[in-house]
């Protein structure tokens, strides 16, 4: 006999990220008598006078005025994100709106519609591209400190910096934040592709640990067709895209991917452009 008597349901949530400006705004849409009410009960805490003390066993430390109305606006954003994403999905699942794969291949792959909301159990894991930038712009961040080991003359420093900030800007968001570019695996299956692109806005839990089993519900922005190339970085930004400015991405990471190698960050050239069948989403929660 088994020794594990496992729950019914699942109502516990541990959100890794949540797009909340886009839930509530779907659910302003489609129920907006909802949204009204989350607020007004989210609304309850903040007249409630909460003070933002810290309590530790006999002692505590009060914050400071302002800080007590970051902390108490916070609080409100967040229950009113947190209940909205409850709604919305509930209402979704209600109204059999939200699509569920139970299969992953390219005869799945090829069922989907732009448009298309859909939950998955899915690896979610950064894309060989984000690590590339990440480890790129940690170098040049140390690499005028005294006791760095990547420390470099001033002249060569300037010379990153400003390479650095170019790159920032290619990888920058709609949102103006930096976008955080991962492979999604639905059910653990590598191929099809599947990408999305993360707002650094919009991380509710801690993404440097990110690697890992999550739900994921997610929209399908874009199925690439056979004759499609899509530069990397333009899947994490709102960018024209063109076969001509893929082409020359990827070639600019060829030597950021040489220096990555040394450090263990492997990249292909699949992972500098992408192509059919490979689907772009836009996540909207990701969570356990």
């Amino acid at each position: 006999m088994a020794g594990y008597k496992k729950p019914k349901k699942k109502l516990h949530r541990d959100f890794l990220y949540l797009d909340d400006s886009v839930i509530v705004n779907a659910l302003s849409a489609i129920e907006s008598g909802k949204v009204d009410e989350i607020i007004e009960q989210s609304q309850i805490v903040k007249d409630a006078g909460f003070d933002a003390s810290l309590g530790y066993g006999p002692a505590k430390i009060a914050a400071k005025k302002g800080r007590t109305a970051d902390i108490t606006a916070n609080l409100v954003r967040t229950r009113t994100a947190f209940s909205a994403f409850e709604a919305w999905y509930q209402f979704l699942k209600a109204e059999d709106a939200l699509g569920e794969l139970t299969d992953w291949n390219e005869a799945t792959r090829n069922e989907l519609e732009v448009g298309d909301t859909l939950e998955v159990r899915a690896r979610v894991q950064f894309a060989p591209v984000h690590k590339l930038f990440a480890l790129f712009f940690s170098y040049v961040e140390n690499a005028n400190k005294p006791d760095s080991f990547f420390r470099v003359p001033a002249a060569e420093l300037a010379t990153l910096k400003q390479i650095a900030n170019q790159a920032r800007s290619m990888v920058k968001g709609a949102d103006g934040s930096m976008a955080n570019l991962v492979y999604i695996q639905p059910l653990g299956v590598e191929r099809p592709l599947v990408v999305g692109a993360l707002s650094e806005n919009h991380f509710v839990g801690d993404k440097s640990n990110m690697d890992g089993e999550y739900m994921v519900v997610c929209q399908v922005t874009s199925l690439l067709r056979q004759s499609e190339t899509l530069a990397a970085v333009r899947a994490m930004s709102d960018a024209p895209r063109t076969d001509t400015e893929a082409a020359g991405v990827a070639q600019a990471l060829d030597g950021l991917a040489e220096a990555g190698k040394g450090l263990g960050v492997a990249i292909g050239d699949d992972d500098k452009s992408f192509t059919y069948p490979t689907v772009v989403t836009r996540p909207l929660a990701i969570y356990r």
